[in-house]
């Protein structure tokens, strides 16, 4: 988890230099936009989790993988939420997550421009944190965990406002990270489709 969260703030570092500038958009299909932050920060991920020997599937893979076809697979979006980073919307995020034999075992999701940062893992739990800045460097301390979302307000309906679309990878990403949060996190996101199904997220 710790390489994970660390891979994913410095992808925002990237990835918010480049929101504050000038990007030039590219058009992946229709109404699929993709930028130059989606392949730095793709690219910057993939690079440091290299060490695990685990398959990276991401949103801008050129060529799409069968996930059923991994025991284990990093599951990458580097800008969940293109279309709103194009018109400078700050409602995106940076979204991986790791599934295991189907099955979502952990989950990282961090807007660089509100530096609201979600991270979590099975049997730990999950910590919701806004950040001052992104840090150098980001030690996760185990009494983080004893934290809940509870009181968790938003700044912004990132978090709402993509699930509900139920679009990219962000979807599932979402109930990877409140994992066993959820009966907190229902009252906030009128999703049908957990409340119907009662358990985990599952990618298979």
């Amino acid at each position: 988890l710790q390489p994970a969260v660390n891979s994913v703030l410095e992808a925002g570092k990237i990835v918010l230099e480049i929101y504050h500038s000038d990007f030039k958009v590219k058009d992946k299909g229709k109404n699929d936009p993709v930028t130059e932050a989606d392949l730095k920060a793709g690219a910057h991920i993939s690079r440091n989790l290299h060490f695990s020997n685990i398959p990276i599937l991401s949103e801008e893979d050129s060529e799409k993988k069968d996930i059923s076809k991994f025991v284990a697979a990093w599951i990458l979006d580097p800008i969940d939420g293109t279309r709103e980073f194009v018109h400078k919307n700050p409602e995106f995020a940076i979204s991986l997550g790791l599934s295991v034999r189907g099955k979502a075992v952990l989950g990282i999701i961090f807007n660089p421009v509100t530096r609201e940062l979600i991270y979590g893992a099975e049997n730990l739990g999950v910590v919701y944190q806004k950040l001052e800045e992104i840090p150098n460097s980001f030690s996760i301390e185990s009494q983080n965990f004893t934290k809940t979302l509870s009181n968790f307000k938003p700044t912004n309906k990132i978090l709402i406002s993509r699930t509900e679309e139920k679009e990219g990878l962000f979807f599932p990403l979402w109930f990877l990270s409140v994992g066993s949060f959820q009966r907190l996190v229902r009252s906030r996101i009128s999703s049908v489709w957990w409340r119907r199904e009662k358990r985990p997220f599952r990618f298979l």
